[in-house]
């Protein structure tokens, strides 16, 4: 039959040569049905043509297709999610490259942020195809539950199919009963009467009906088998058929009609090549010790259908049949060492620098030796990501404790690595024995201080967001360390993710200056021992200057922190200040400035490829469009306050609660945000975050004005005055201003009333602030709104009962006469005037009576 053309893109591992294939539209139809499954599982044993079939139905399918074949370094997560998005590319550079970015969606926002990325980019008018060759090579329940995950969405136009040696009962029956899946097993697999006489017919091999049911009743339609009695038959020109079984083991065929025909030249590359899942023409040369390969590989492919090769050329893979056969003679040869075969695979994609590979062929040589020294030389500080550093954390945890007595250094980067996971206190153990170590005075001078040297730097971690706690750590090691930290990469993230390195520095009261001017003075001492974080001394004093209103010095600071950080790429210290522009562009009223330096934002990410990247531009998107209104736009993570999705480091974790209530408040929830409180004021405390703290005092007065009424908001505003006053803050008092300034208004009104920390006066100044803050804000929600006429022209949607109250307001009722006539409480009442107010765009009663009669809703 003759395939198919499709003008859609696909993307296949190996080319497997289908002018060899036979046509079976029994087992395509049956294919084709999976096409009205969001997941088709096709499982037999090795040998009964499932990768041949799903092929060729594939390459005749007008599916945009991705062929994705397995092995056994795909049980890795995210070595098996950098496979799949390599393939992406094929179709598609860019989607490739933003999964490649995110990586294994191990947490919800990443899942989110992955199926957003394949979601919006699939081609509407075609139906893409994926196909996971030999996944029974996994085992991983990460995997499993992705995949599930996947199926479940029934994500328009795609289609998974899984090709497995071993039904996926974890999970199958399930997703069958809810018609999500569907099977297709060995049973439909074998081949028919009819379709062997076909095959055979193909193969020039006239057979009778008799014989073919003979070969049947041996193979019992095993695609393999009938493959290989093929061969056996044409090499010994039988004619009865009478094939025994002892003719019929697998690895007896293998051996007869395909080993046996090599030369012993070939057979010596092709059991060499069998401890490698995919090889291409430089580590055969490399393995065979020889630069002329090339002509043997393409010789053997050209004769064995069961070695596949990859669709650019470059690459092969054998069928899993072949390759346990000879890996199977490996294992008895006396020839060639196992170990030694693994060591020189490990060297060669160490030179090529692919770690985790190289790092498993050492492991499988069993060589603590190699996996020592490539750890020591690549540190891992942040070339990979935090998924790929666990892999890499594995194997140091399999290194036998006699090669951290030789190799100290492993304690240190092991430490190190422990300060970015859930479990910083072990880190201090480690050093503990690091300093120790250092005690012996056999150890080199120039160890010795290398080891103390990077030892401060851990503990430098150690003291995160206590600048004078840090201090005597950067101190000593600049006194170790006279050319620099190793470990210490630029590319760390010196804000762990955060937006803000105020939000993370600032951890008292009253003590902002001092902080600063540590950061000022001091932070040169830092900078001697790694460009990590370079800019950081002056972007803490620019966001403290806006947190003070003094919006001149925080622009002029801010760019000095973008030029500072720029020469040595601080990327982290970059978008921090740039989401500080958008911020004072917030106060100017400058939509469209904004907007452009977004988008700045948004390139550094594109181009720094890091997942903690892609939260921290969540955060400044999630910002951006709680300023504009558009709470649409904000990323569905934090729009919906499923936190626990967010990727950034522990330490930084707590700015997402700040944007997630910010959304709540808008929709006028109030008993959620509630709710939130005591957890945002539990996340702060550890490292007591002022930043989060008295916004969350700020938030509980505003929820207990509108549930409770204005004397529940003393005790909360008392406690916020008290942090901000200590340090001349007022900004949290303008970015809450709509909420506030009903509050604020009452309480100068009724002053003598309370009892206020809150001078009268620093509240009426604070009034009129807030008033100029909300016009500036009103002229960069209209700049949105001109750039985006869609959503300006979008009709406002009230419940029956806002169009209620909206309707009582308008025809002159008080807050009380609408409580009355609703039969609610007052309370209740304030509540949905908020939520009216925010969807109608206004501020005020006068505005809403406006609004009604405007849409004659009066009548």
């Amino acid at each position: 039959m003759a395939a198919k053309v499709s003008n859609s893109k696909s993307a296949y591992d190996f080319d497997m040569g289908l002018e060899k294939m036979l046509y079976r539209p029994r087992i395509n139809a049956l294919l084709e049905k999976g096409l009205s499954y969001p997941m088709t599982l096709i499982w037999a044993p090795a040998g009964y043509g499932k990768t041949t079939a799903a092929m060729q139905f594939a390459k005749n399918s007008d599916c945009e297709v991705i062929f994705m074949s397995l092995s056994e370094l795909d049980r890795n997560p995210q070595r098996f999610w950098a496979h799949m998005s390599d393939l992406y590319r094929k179709i598609n550079q860019d989607i490739g490259d933003a999964m490649a970015q995110i990586g294994f969606p191990f947490s919800s926002a990443q899942f989110e942020q992955q199926y957003d990325i394949v979601s919006q980019n699939m081609i509407s008018r075609n139906k893409r195809l994926l196909i996971i060759d030999d996944y029974h090579l996994l085992g991983n329940p990460e995997i499993d539950k992705l995949l599930e995950r996947i199926a479940r969405l029934r994500i328009k136009n795609l289609h998974i199919y899984i090709l497995s040696r071993a039904c996926l009962q974890n999970f199958m029956l399930d997703l069958r009963i809810k018609r999500i899946a569907m099977e297709i097993t060995k049973e439909e697999l074998r081949f028919d009467i009819n379709e062997l006489m076909e095959y055979y017919k193909m193969l020039d091999i006239n057979i009778e009906k008799a014989s073919a049911q003979n070969i049947e009743s041996f193979t019992d339609g095993w695609a393999s088998a009938i493959f290989l009695s093929s061969l056996y038959i044409k090499k010994d020109n039988i004619a009865d058929m009478n094939l025994d079984a002892a003719a019929l083991d697998i690895n007896n065929l293998i051996e007869t009609t395909i080993f046996n025909n090599y030369s012993k030249k070939t057979q010596e590359l092709l059991l060499k090549l069998s401890i490698l899942e995919r090889f291409d023409i430089d580590i055969c040369n490399y393995i065979a010790g020889t630069n002329h390969t090339q002509k043997l590989l393409s010789n053997i492919f050209a004769n064995n259908s069961l070695i596949k090769i990859s669709e650019d050329r470059q690459h092969y893979e054998m069928h899993r049949l072949f390759r346990d056969f000879l890996y199977e003679r490996l294992q008895t040869s006396k020839e060639f060492n196992i170990n030694d075969l693994n060591n020189q695979a490990g060297e060669y994609y160490a030179f090529k620098g692919d770690v985790v590979i190289a790092l498993s062929h050492f492991d499988a040589a069993s060589n603590y030796e190699g996996i020592a020294e490539m750890l020591l030389k690549d540190k891992f500080s942040d070339t990979f990501s935090l998924q790929q550093l666990e892999t890499i954390v594995s194997y140091l945890q399999k290194l036998p404790q006699e090669y951290y007595i030789k190799y100290p250094m492993l304690l240190v980067i092991s430490a190190f690595l422990m300060t970015r996971s859930k479990h910083p206190e072990r880190a201090i153990e480690l050093i503990k024995k690091v300093e120790h170590i250092c005690k012996n005075t056999q150890i080199p001078e120039a160890m010795k201080n290398k080891l103390l040297g990077e030892a401060a730097v851990v503990k430098s971690m150690m003291a995160f967001n206590d600048v004078f706690a840090m201090l005597p750590y950067h101190m000593e090691a600049c006194k170790f360390l006279p050319q620099g930290s190793e470990l210490l990469s630029k590319n760390i993230s010196f804000t762990f993710g955060s937006p803000s390195m105020l939000y993370l520095y600032y951890n008292k009261a009253g003590n902002l200056d001092n902080i600063v001017k540590g950061f000022t003075e001091e932070f040169f001492w830092w900078e001697k021992i790694t460009p990590c974080g370079y800019g950081a001394d002056i972007l803490i004093k620019a966001e403290a200057e806006f947190e003070r209103c003094e919006y001149e010095e925080a622009e002029q600071d801010a760019y000095r922190t973008i030029y500072k950080a720029e020469q040595k790429e601080q990327n982290s210290i970059i978008i921090a200040a740039k989401l500080l522009l958008i911020k004072l562009c917030m106060v100017e009223g400058n939509y469209g400035k904004a907007a452009v330096i977004l988008q700045d934002i948004r390139n550094i990410v594109n181009l720094r490829k890091a997942l903690v990247y892609s939260t921290t531009l969540d955060m400044c998107i999630g910002f951006f469009n709680v300023i504009t209104g558009d709470l649409e736009r904000i990323p569905k993570w934090l729009y919906s306050g499923e936190l626990d999705k967010s990727s950034v480091s522990m330490t930084a974790f707590g700015f997402e609660y700040l944007i997630y209530t910010a959304v709540l408040l808008f929709k006028g929830n109030y008993l959620k945000i509630e709710s939130i409180i005591p957890k945002m004021f539990e996340t702060f405390a550890p490292f007591t975050y002022q930043y989060g703290i008295m916004r969350t005092y700020i938030l509980k007065a505003i929820v207990n004005f509108n549930l409770y009424g204005i004397e529940t908001t003393i005790e909360a505003l008392n406690a916020a005055y008290n942090i901000t006053n200590a340090d001349r803050i007022i900004i949290p008092y303008l970015e809450y201003g709509e909420f506030l300034l009903p509050i604020f208004k009452q309480l100068s009104k009724n002053y003598d009333s309370f009892e206020l920390a809150l001078p009268k006066e620093w509240i009426d100044t604070v009034i009129k602030k807030q008033k100029e803050f909300q016009k500036a804000l009103q002229k960069f929600k209209a700049g949105y709104n001109a750039m985006n006429p869609d959503r300006a022209e979008k009709p406002v949607k009230l419940t029956k009962r806002e169009r209620e109250i909206l309707y009582l307001i308008a025809k002159g009722y008080t807050g009380e006469d609408i409580a009355k006539e609703l039969f609610v409480t007052i309370n209740n009442v304030k509540v949905i005037t908020s939520k009216i107010y925010r969807k109608i765009g206004v501020s005020s009663r006068t505005g809403a009576v406006k609004f009604a009669i405007d849409n004659r809703m009066t009548d």
